[in-house]
């Protein structure tokens, strides 16, 4: 008998302090942008740090009667918000943009529209 079972987490995205509650799929991403160093004696000799950024997405579902979110003046004038990400017991705050989002739809599937994000650096933050 398998033993060690265990409860994993939700996660939740907040955009602006409000709860983006038709989403369905969240990805974060953290880049150091370091770059390689290679010397001609020691070949491979590390890393010279770069600019440290995060990027994400996520997917939220989209009812008739309308968007949950319309990030349509956002990308055009490049707005910066303020994103909180929640799971895992902890929360990641970061600022950021809208950098496009994609609407999709199809025969015996559920309407979508996803996001795409370019924000600061964070940590998670226990709570």
């Amino acid at each position: 008998m398998a033993g060690n079972l265990q409860t994993y987490t939700l996660a939740y995205v907040y955009v602006d302090g409000q709860l983006m509650s038709e989403e369905s799929s969240l990805t974060l991403g953290r880049k150091s942008n370091s770059q390689q160093v290679n010397t001609t004696a020691k070949g491979y000799s590390g890393e010279s740090p770069g600019s440290i950024l995060m990027d994400g997405s996520f997917e939220s579902a989209v009812p008739a009667a309308g968007f949950e979110l319309d990030v349509s003046r956002s990308i055009r004038e490049l707005r910066v918000h303020e994103f909180q990400f929640f799971a895992a017991n902890a929360v990641l705050t970061t600022k950021g943009y809208f950098l496009e989002d994609s609407f999709n739809h199809a025969v015996d599937s559920a309407s979508k529209i996803s996001y795409t994000l370019r924000l600061e650096y964070a940590d998670w933050q226990n709570l």
